[in-house]
């Protein structure tokens, strides 16, 4: 991914390089256990769990609960669906200032 690139540019600010490495585990639009994402990028399940969750929080990834086992997965990034990120504008200067 190119710096220029808007999943750069709009989510630097927002994630960490561990949350970052997380996302770009996963696949996109389709359901991974944590499992399978701590694998892909180096982690424990327990720290895994803990960036997706931060993720999940964020609107980056959402999670479902398939035969009693959380899944998640990436969803597509638009940058003008900012209704979702609305707290996350209002306490972060530079995100808002990319966005406003």
């Amino acid at each position: 991914m190119k710096e220029t690139a808007p999943e750069h540019y709009g989510l630097e600010c927002v994630v960490t390089d561990d949350m970052a490495n997380a996302a770009l585990a996963m696949d996109l639009r389709r359901y991974m256990g944590v499992d399978k994402v701590a694998e892909r990028c180096g982690k424990s399940v327990e720290e895994t769990y803990e960036l997706l969750g931060g993720l999940e929080d964020i609107g980056i990834i959402e999670s479902k609960a398939e035969d009693g086992k959380k899944e998640f997965t990436l969803l597509i990034f638009v940058p003008a669906f900012l209704n979702l990120w609305q707290p996350h504008l209002s306490t972060n200067p530079p995100l808002r200032g990319r966005y406003s």
